[in-house]
C-alpha cells in the first residue's frame, strides 16, 4: 500500500506493519451499511406486525394434530382460540365446524356455519360437514318426535324415537340422556321402580348440577317408599327433593315445581298415581 517492505499478510495480500491496522479498520461502505440498516428495520417491522399471527398459527397446527388423532374436544377448544384472533380464517372455520359436530356441540357448529356464510370453496371438508349435518338433522327430527310422543304418554314409542336419535348422532350427549330418561319412564310404567331409580341415580351422578335429574331421583325414591313402606327411601327422597329445589333457585321452572308437588303427594299418601289423576284430585280438592 505504501511501498514499504511487506512484513505480513491479510489473507493472501502482503502488507507492511504500518498499513496493516489501517487496512483492518477500513470503514464499511455507506451503501452497504444503509442497506443493512434498512433490512434490519424491515425485519423488526415484520416481526412486530407478524407476532400477532404466531399464536393462532401455532394453535391451528396443534388443533390439526388433535383432529388427526381424533381428539375433537381439544381440537375444538384450540380452534376457538384461533378464531378469536382470526375470525375470518376459512380453514379454521371449516375445521371448527367439523370439530364441533364430532364433539357433540351442534349449537356451536351452526353458529360457525352462519359465520362462514355463503362463501364458495372446494375444500373437501365441505362434503364431510354436509354428511355430518345430515345425521344431525335426522337425529333432531327423531328427538322431536320422541318429545311429542312422551308428552302424550306414549313412552314405548318415545323410547324407540330417542334411541334412534342417539344411534344416529351418538356424539351428542343430550340424545343419550333423553333415551335413558325415556327408558326409565318405561320402567316406571311397568312398576319397575328399582330400575327407574337406578337410572335416575346414574344420570344424577353424571349431571349433578341438573335439578330436573335430581328431582327424577327423588321421584323414584318416593315410588319405592310408596311401594314398600321403607322409611329409608322416604328420608332419601325428601333430601334429594329439597336439594333439587335449592339448586333450581328461588323461582324454579313451573314444570319442576309441579313435579315437586306430585312427589310430596306420593310421600304423604304412599300412592303412586298418574299425573292426570293427580291433577284431577288437585282440582277436586282431594289433596291430603
Amino acid at each position: 500500500m505504501c511501498g514499504l517492505a511487506s512484513e505480513g499478510k491479510i489473507g493472501a495480500v502482503p502488507i507492511c506493519s504500518r498499513c496493516e491496522p489501517v487496512a483492518r479498520r477500513r470503514p464499511i461502505p455507506g451503501w452497504l451499511l444503509g442497506s443493512g440498516l434498512l433490512l434490519v428495520a424491515l425485519l423488526v417491522a415484520d416481526l412486530f406486525w407478524g407476532a400477532r399471527h404466531w399464536e393462532p398459527a401455532r394453535d391451528y397446527v396443534l388443533a390439526s394434530r388433535a383432529a388427526a388423532s381424533g381428539d375433537w374436544r381439544q381440537a375444538a377448544a384450540l380452534l376457538t382460540n384461533v378464531l378469536d384472533r382470526a375470525p375470518g380464517s376459512e380453514p379454521a372455520l371449516l375445521l371448527k365446524i367439523k370439530a364441533d359436530l364430532l364433539n357433540g356441540d351442534p349449537e356451536s357448529a351452526y353458529r360457525h356455519i352462519d359465520a362462514f356464510g355463503d362463501r364458495k370453496t372446494d375444500d373437501p371438508l365441505i362434503k364431510e360437514i354436509n354428511e355430518k349435518l345430515a345425521r344431525v338433522e335426522r337425529a333432531g327430527q327423531k328427538a322431536s318426535e320422541g318429545r311429542s310422543l312422551a308428552a302424550s304418554n306414549q313412552n314405548e314409542a318415545a323410547l324407540a324415537a330417542f334411541s334412534e336419535a342417539a344411534e344416529t348422532y351418538p356424539e351428542f350427549e343430550g340424545f343419550k340422556i333423553a333415551r335413558d330418561m325415556a327408558e326409565a319412564s318405561v320402567a316406571f310404567d311397568h312398576h319397575d321402580y328399582a330400575s327407574f331409580t337406578a337410572t335416575a341415580r346414574r344420570l344424577h351422578e353424571a349431571h349433578p348440577g341438573d335439578p330436573s335429574v335430581q328431582m327424577m331421583l327423588a321421584s323414584g325414591l318416593a315410588a319405592r317408599y310408596a311401594a314398600s313402606g321403607d322409611q329409608s327411601f322416604a328420608a332419601e327422597a325428601h333430601t334429594e327433593l329439597e336439594q333439587a329445589l335449592a339448586a333450581a333457585g328461588p323461582q324454579p321452572d313451573p314444570g319442576l315445581a309441579d313435579y315437586a308437588e306430585r312427589i310430596r303427594y306420593r310421600l304423604a299418601t304412599k300412592e303412586i298415581v298418574t299425573k292426570e289423576e293427580y291433577e284431577r284430585r288437585k282440582h277436586a280438592g282431594e289433596q291430603p
